[in-house]
């Protein structure tokens, strides 16, 4: 939860799932609430508990957790102090776990080659060509700005934050 909660996620190390047996989701849901409970206890105007950038992030994040909500999925909000954060201005969001969401496979997978030298770097489900642009268009969407950023930005911002975590903490 660490990973996941420094600068509301917004970095590249944070999990976007995690895998559990079933069976399991309550106990981890227990886990992960404790977890914040200890490194936050209040989040809304807690100081060290960071804000979403800015405010079309922070709505665009609000929908896609109401969407899957729509659509049927279990939303679980890891609020330990019980707080309203309906009308943030701080733009902050408590961490939340997205239970029973829309998911796809695909039997059938496909090698990611990496065109420079050959080598596998993954394999990734097989898709139709309309999931794959939706996919696409999702991300391109959701991270406009950083086709404009060069590399170095990226690593000179994990960098920083792996620094922020060695720090010891008053």
């Amino acid at each position: 939860m660490t990973a996941k909660t420094s600068n509301a996620g917004q970095i590249c190390l944070a999990p976007d799932y995690v895998l559990l047996p079933k069976g399991t989701e309550d106990a981890f849901v227990a886990f992960a609430t404790k977890a914040v409970h200890d490194m936050y206890g209040a989040l809304k105007e807690n100081g060290d508990y960071s804000s979403i950038i800015n405010e079309r992030h922070f709505n665009r994040l609000r929908s896609w957790t109401e969407d899957a909500k729509q659509k049927g999925a279990r939303i679980i909000e890891l609020n330990p102090a019980v707080e309203d954060f309906a009308n943030s201005d701080l733009h902050r969001l408590p961490p939340s776990l997205i239970l029973d969401g829309e998911r796809v496979s695909a039997r059938n997978r496909i090698s990611v080659i990496n065109p420079a030298t050959g080598k596998h770097l993954a394999a990734v489900p097989d898709v139709d060509r309309a999931l794959l642009k939706k996919a696409i268009s999702a991300a391109r969407n959701a991270f406009s700005g950083w086709g404009c950023r060069s590399i170095r930005t990226p690593q000179n911002d994990v960098s920083w934050l792996a620094q922020q975590n060695r720090r010891p903490r008053p």
